[in-house]
């Protein structure tokens, strides 16, 4: 998801992150680490690592630490899944000159 050699990229992604997660206490906890990444290389690397891809369903569902951003396991990755699989499982429509009879 996002490049650990571009802090400016990266920034980026978690400012968006920010932007988007409903949850008051992971807003906070990425703005920490956000912060101190400047100075601080292991959150700077945990930053990195948060935002290293999307949690994968497997066989046990949806399994990561809790914590803020899209590797960890929150509200916003919870939501955003939820309403993907949703959308994934709704069947198509079928155009009324393709149905049977028509």
């Amino acid at each position: 998801m996002a490049d650990a050699d571009d802090p400016g990229r990266l920034a980026a992604l978690v400012e968006a992150w920010i932007a988007d997660d409903p949850d008051d206490a992971d807003r906070d906890e990425l703005r920490g680490l956000l912060g101190a990444a400047g100075t601080d290389p292991s959150a700077a690397a945990e930053l990195a690592e948060r935002f290293s891809g999307r949690l994968r369903f497997g066989t046990a569902g949806l399994r990561a630490p809790v914590g803020a951003g899209p590797a960890r396991m929150n509200r916003a990755v919870s939501s955003r899944r939820a309403s993907e699989r949703c959308r994934a499982s709704q069947p198509t429509a079928t155009p009324a000159s393709a149905a049977p009879g028509t």
